[in-house]
Formats: C-alpha cells, sequence, structure tokens
C-alpha cells in the first residue's frame, strides 16, 4: 500500500525540514475521508530506532492486507508508517487501540522492520512477543491485565504462550527514546 496521491508529500518533507514534531491534521485527507479522531493513538509523537518520526495513517478498506495494523518504511521515502483499518480498529476499546499502536511503533524501535522477511516463524513469533512487551509498558497493571486477558480471549498466539510479567527485560517506551 502506498501513500495516496492526495497527501502532499513535499508539504510533510518541508514540514519534518522545518522541525516540526508532526504534520497538522488539517494537511492531511486520506482517500478522500476525514482524518479519524475517535482513534486512541499515542498522544506523543513516536519515533523509530533511528531517530525519524513515526507517522499513523488511517486506511478505509474493509479487506486489510495484514490485519487491523501494520508497520513499514515507505518505499522510496524511507519514512516510518504505521497503517490501520479505520472500520475495525473503531470496534476495539480504547485501550486496545492504543497497545495495537504502541506494538506496532515496538517493531520500529526494536529494529524489526530494518530486518527483512523472517527465515521462521520461530523468528516471526519472537518479534511478535517483543513487540507486545514493547506496547504493553505503556499500561498500567490492571491495564495490562485487561489487555491481555482481552487478546487472550480473541485467540492471539502470542498471549497464549506468554504472560507480560516475562517481558521485564524491555524499558518503559518513555525511557528508550
Amino acid at each position: 500500500m502506498k501513500i495516496r496521491e492526495n497527501i502532499n508529500l513535499s508539504t510533510i518533507f518541508y514540514l519534518l525540514v522545518a522541525g516540526c514534531t508532526h504534520v497538522p491534521d488539517h494537511y492531511i485527507r486520506y482517500n478522500g475521508e476525514e482524518w479519524p479522531t475517535d482513534i486512541a493513538k499515542p498522544t506523543l509523537p513516536q519515533y523509530d530506532k533511528h531517530g525519524q518520526e513515526i507517522f499513523f495513517v488511517p486506511d478505509y478498506s474493509l479487506l486489510p492486507p495484514f490485519g487491523v495494523a501494520w508497520s513499514r518504511y515507505e518505499s522510496g521515502t524511507g519514512i516510518p508508517l504505521v497503517e490501520y483499518v479505520v472500520p475495525i480498529m473503531k470496534e476495539y476499546p480504547k485501550e486496545l487501540q492504543k497497545f495495537i499502536f504502541y506494538h506496532e511503533v515496538g517493531h520500529f524501535k526494536l529494529g524489526h522492520n530494518d530486518q527483512g522477511h523472517y527465515e521462521s516463524t520461530k523468528d516471526k513469533l519472537k518479534d511478535e512477543r517483543d513487540a507486545h512487551c514493547y506496547a504493553i509498558k505503556n499500561f498500567d497493571t490492571k491495564e495490562q491485565d485487561r489487555i491481555w486477558n482481552f487478546l487472550r480471549a480473541e485467540g492471539d498466539p502470542i498471549t497464549l504462550r506468554y504472560h507480560f510479567s516475562e517481558c521485564s527485560k524491555f524499558p518503559k517506551p518513555e525511557e528508550s527514546r
């Protein structure tokens, strides 16, 4: 998937070079739709392990290619993107929405998007577990229990195998900037 032509890339680059920490919402309209304001994204700008700001890009398709959200570097520009499917994301509780975003940020912070393709399912599951661990650190213990239990009830393969208490080796996200 590619940034749609109605996003003015030169404006985005100008704002980044000028030192803006985010692109103002009024600069972006995605696929003719309004920018969603009822999705619980991280409130502070997020950065990949190279210090590049991560952009959160809504997708209004009903047949998502990779689930409810995915992270990748934009081909050609190298901009880190977290794309998410708005109609599906709106169905989740706000805590889970934030968890999903932080999970995708975790892939950038931990360098998973730099690796290319996985050689084994075991490697992929390890990276997914590590991204879960990165994400769960954004929540207090009560929220962690609710999120982990929700994911387990949904059959999430990571939470069925591990418990978030095994994530102690990961720093809190605000400590890892």
